[in-house]
Parts: C-alpha cells; structure tokens; sequence
C-alpha cells in the first residue's frame, strides 16, 4: 500500500507488498452499539442525541503483519452516513485501539472524479488528523474485507486534503 497527499509537508513511506504480509484480520459485529434515530426517546450517556440500537461491523485489523496480535492494530468502522462526534467517540473508546477509522462512501467519487471516501480517526480520548497504519487498514478493508476490488483509493480528510492509496 502507498498513502500520498498533495497537502502533507511529507510523503509517507511507499509499502513494499513483497516485504509485508497481508494484515491479520479480528471482525466483531457489535450489536451493542446506538446509532442517532430521532423518532427514538432513548437517551444515550453523555449525549444530546436519542438513540436506536444498531449493529456495525468493526474490523480489528493488524496492519503490517500476517499475525495476530503482532504489528500495528487499528478497528476500522464502514458507515453508510455519519454518526454523531460523541457516538463515534465512544465507539473508539469501547475499541481502546490506539485508532479506530471510521469512513463513509462519497458518490460520484468512485471512479467519477473526487475522491472515493471521507475518513476520520479518533483514539479512545479525541479525533485526530492524520493516522497512517489505520488509513492502510482502511483500505484494506474496503479492497479485500468488502470485496470492492478495488486498487486505488482517495480518502478525504479534513485537515491533510486527500489521501491516495493503493494497493499493489
């Protein structure tokens, strides 16, 4: 995998995909999880939204090894549309990953101009700009867990522009 950005001061190491294994991969759905439903009067701790239950798909992945519990562990979580800042805190705190990436599909990105996805990272205490090993799990994710297939990859972000990855 390559991740680049025209906004970066620096480039981030190419992957060789020789020189590395495939990650290992951890899937749990949780069904614990709520998601905002403002027909719902169910209040969720430490937040203003009301709250149905959901299940989501996290994938645990181990970037830059094919063992497990080896390399760099980062939970990825597909979203169909955004959650709300404290809920998607939350999740990375009941994660207690260094990141958690949660990402949502951008249409017509994907093979229309633009880029294909919006990525953000939150540790178990607040969102960050920028994680590398957890955009690589990313797409890692969407190529071979999702079976997109797909080799190139622009995230967008909102504090480094757009990511490209691909994967090789």
């Amino acid at each position: 995998f390559a991740v680049s950005s025209p906004r970066l001061s620096h480039s981030l190491p190419a992957i060789d995909p020789a020189a590395l294994p495939l990650p290992s991969v951890l899937i749990r759905v949780h069904p614990r999880f709520f998601v905002p439903d403002l027909k719902s009067q169910i209040p969720i701790p430490n937040s203003q939204f009301p709250i149905s239950l959901m299940n989501l798909h996290i994938y645990q992945i181990d970037a830059f090894t094919s063992e497990i519990f080896k390399g760099n562990p980062a939970a990825v979580v597909p979203l169909k549309k955004w959650l709300p800042d404290d809920v998607m805190q939350q999740i990375a705190m009941e994660n207690n990953l260094a990141e958690t990436a949660f990402f949502v599909p951008l249409y017509p990105g994907i093979n229309g101009g633009g880029p294909d996805y919006h990525i953000r990272w939150f540790t178990p205490t607040l969102e960050i700009d920028l994680c590398g090993h957890a955009t690589v799990a990313t797409a890692f994710v969407i190529s071979e867990m999702l079976k997109t297939g797909e080799r190139e990859m622009v995230f967008s972000t909102q504090s480094v522009g757009n990511l490209t990855v691909n994967v090789q």
